[in-house]
């Protein structure tokens, strides 16, 4: 409903007064629409069974899911934007169950404190629910390509003093694999901050991968590395090493590349 317009004069010109009596508009809290909430519902449901909420009077599990999912959709650079964003809007945290709302500092300690198996069964089955897609087989026959990369996470030294080591700032580093055929990470694993990243490309199990080929960047180089993964029958592609000596010991000219007129 539009707001009730009074009448009202400022310098000589017509002005509009709002009735607080009226409704006001009321925006969008998150990017989570409706269609996406019905297909990600019974995925929180599962992830939250009832022994996730033991010990916990006003914040369940499946409120807590909901409110990383906001975060992760809407990009925000921290739980404090998302906490603001749904505390601006009161229904938000009446729809997840929060009669009484949560504050930022009990989002905080429930981020740390609750066991992470619901949260990581709720990542498992949105992984499962988005490779159900319909792939063409011809394009997945011929894209068995997988990019591997890695970030860093900075935590907190005081909050989580097991991610310091030596004269690593603390944090964790997050290997992923990236399915190009899908679109979708196909695998993800944390490691300490002093793991290289070739040592965790190693420990990969590359059974899965035969016959695939991987594209890794100089940060994964190593020639021990390398064979490993073509004794596996895992094709690579990586950036020469500049002090790398190498040779050719064949040539395998590319067709043309041919675009289709526009109209």
């Amino acid at each position: 409903e539009n707001p009730r317009r009074l009448p009202g004069r400022l310098g000589g010109v017509d002005a509009v007064r709002i009735d607080p009596r009226s409704p006001r508009m009321i925006p969008a809290a998150t990017r989570c629409g409706r269609r996406l909430r019905r297909r990600v519902r019974p995925l929180v449901e599962h992830a939250a069974p009832p022994g996730a909420d033991r010990y916990r009077k006003h914040f369940p599990a499946s409120a807590h899911l909901w409110l990383l999912l906001f975060h992760v959709l809407d990009g925000a650079d921290s739980l404090r934007q998302t906490h603001g964003r749904l505390a601006a809007v009161p229904r938000c945290f009446r729809r997840l169950g929060l009669r009484r709302g949560i504050s930022r500092s009990q989002l905080a300690r429930s981020s740390t404190s609750r066991d992470p198996a619901c949260f990581e069964r709720l990542f498992a089955d949105a992984v499962a629910l988005a490779r159900g897609r319909t792939a063409d087989p011809l394009w997945r026959a011929l894209t068995r390509v997988q990019a591997v990369d890695a970030t860093f996470l900075a935590l907190s030294a005081a909050l989580s003093p097991w991610s310091r080591h030596g004269r690593h700032a603390p944090g964790v580093r997050v290997q992923a694999g990236y399915d190009l055929a899908e679109a979708i990470p196909a695998h993800l694993r944390l490691t300490l901050a002093d793991t290289h990243d070739t040592t965790a490309l190693r420990s990969r199990d590359w059974a899965a991968l035969a016959g695939w080929t991987v594209v890794v960047d100089l940060g994964y180089y190593g020639h021990r590395c390398f064979a490993e993964l073509r004794a596996a029958g895992v094709s690579l592609i990586c950036r020469l090493h500049p002090q790398a000596a190498s040779r050719r010991p064949a040539a395998h000219p590319l067709p043309p590349l041919t675009t289709p007129a526009r109209a």
